[in-house]
């Protein structure tokens, strides 16, 4: 998710694309002379091209399993955003990609525009001043400045989804492989439904969570903050405590977004700096904050509270999520790269969304080009495929599925009750992808590990004064 959250256009993921690909036999990657030892950001080691070949070009690193001459799947890594490295996005590796590593061989992929000197990168103001980041034109306007400036040295239009799965093609062949199996969350899920309709036959196995299927717009079809408030607002009405504290959610929404449904001036002190600041915000400004805390199941515990505070007029708190650890390491300008040629051409000009409006206004920044309208067409195949939901997922929603799940004729689901946009972290979700990637069987992954992943809400936030709250049982 693009940070400010004025407005919140981006996909954020935890954890992204892995895809994995199938050896025919000995290990071609383990004495190949074009790769070489690099060190990640964090100090691990890995192996990554020994040549940057010249124009713009996908990156990777590849680790190797201690299981290498067996052949077995290996997985490349692909973020989400758009706009994540997986080299970024990954390491350090968490546990589920250690168990993963045993078996696989881990390729992680930085699609065009992610990594290396080719980055398409927006610089974000460092400005502590409230108004400008609370005022969407001018958002908007630093945003467009971005793409004018990218757009000034090279063509935005060579980044988009399809370019870099040729280059990922070419790297599946470089090392050797001859199919692939994907494991990705959300833009991620993209990338490896996009991959399947381009080289089908190179399919092995997928495991998409957070999805977007190719129906899908980002911008448009990436918005479900009202469906995850009523349930948020229904699990607080029957919580004692949290309906005592903050009455109830929805209603605290409604009010808000219809008081703010024009730009209004309010004054409140900086969660930063202590100084009472005075500044507009409107509807458009105040979703974007909400939805970037819906994204994890932490951050929703904290809604009825900031709700509860905006409604009575003190921003400070909901201000303050601003200004928390960053919450994603996506490049910005990839992001407008993806979605001005693969989705905004795509909108309906009638009852578009502030979101969807100030998005297009990004994207009149330069001259983009629409991709085919095929791009979005449904994809059939019988490929294992395993769906991977948070039930209060806000941009990527379980019911984004629904079609998706039959065109896959071999796919099952799996919807985790109370998370958001990540479930890959739940121990009963990680026991699932790792039987399904590593099942040899004629099902080939399907039907393995837990049917069920039962997973019990947080308790909701209820200030600092009281403490967090228990839901009745």
């Amino acid at each position: 998710m693009l940070m400010p959250s004025l407005p919140s256009w981006g996909l954020f993921v935890c954890m992204t694309l892995a895809i994995g690909l199938s050896a025919p036999g000995a290990h071609a990657a383990n004495s190949n002379p074009k790769l070489k030892a690099c060190q990640m950001h964090e100090g691990s080691w890995a192996k990554c091209p020994t040549e940057t070949l010249p124009g713009v070009q996908s990156g990777y690193a590849f680790k190797q399993s201690p299981k290498a001459s067996r052949p077995k799947a290996a997985l490349v890594l692909l973020a989400g955003g758009p706009g994540q490295a997986a080299t970024d996005a990954f390491f350090p590796m968490s546990r589920l990609l250690f168990d993963l590593s045993r078996d696989h061989d881990l390729i992680f992929f930085n699609p065009r525009g992610t990594s290396g000197p080719q980055r398409l990168t927006c610089p974000q103001s460092r400005s502590a001043e409230l108004g400008p980041l609370m005022d969407r034109n001018v958002q908007i306007e630093r945003a467009r400045a971005c793409v004018s400036k990218l757009g000034a040295s090279q063509d935005l239009n060579q980044f988009g989804t399809d370019a870099s799965l040729a280059d990922l093609d070419h790297i599946r062949e470089e090392l050797g492989y001859e199919k692939l199996s994907f494991y990705g969350i959300s833009y991620g899920t993209r990338l490896a439904l996009r991959y399947a309709a381009l080289y089908p036959n190179r399919v092995e196995k997928s495991v998409l969570e957070g999805i977007l299927p190719p129906e899908a717009l980002i911008g448009i079809d990436t918005y479900y903050l009202e469906g995850v408030l009523r349930k948020i607002a229904a699990r607080c009405r029957s919580a004692t405590l949290c309906l005592k504290a903050f009455g109830d959610p929805w209603d605290d929404y409604t009010k808000l977004i219809r008081t703010y449904e024009t730009a209004q001036i309010v004054t409140t002190v900086h969660p930063v700096t202590g100084v009472s600041q005075t500044f507009k915000i409107d509807r458009g400004t105040i979703e974007g904050m909400i939805l970037a805390m819906l994204y994890t199941e932490f951050d929703q515990t904290m809604i009825p509270s900031l709700l509860h505070e905006a409604n009575r007029g003190n921003f400070g708190p909901l201000l303050a999520t601003l200004f928390t650890s960053s919450r994603t390491t996506e490049v910005e300008g990839v992001y407008y790269a993806i979605a001005c040629t693969e989705d905004v051409p795509f909108y309906q000009a009638q009852n578009l969304t502030p979101r969807a409006q100030d998005l297009a206004r990004i994207c009149g920044a330069y001259p983009f080009k629409a991709v085919n309208r095929l791009f979005h067409d449904p994809i059939r195949g019988a490929w294992p495929t395993l769906l991977l939901s948070g039930e209060l997922d806000p941009v990527t929603a379980p019911i984004l599925v629904e079609h998706l799940k039959e065109q896959l004729t071999a796919s099952e689901q799996l919807i985790v009750p109370n998370k958001g946009h990540n479930v890959f972290y739940l121990p009963c979700v990680a026991q699932k992808i790792v039987a399904f990637l590593k099942d040899d069987s004629s099902q080939k992954g399907k039907g393995q590990g837990p049917a069920h992943c039962p997973s019990d809400a947080l308790p909701f936030m209820s200030g600092a004064s009281s403490g967090p709250e228990e839901s009745k049982r």
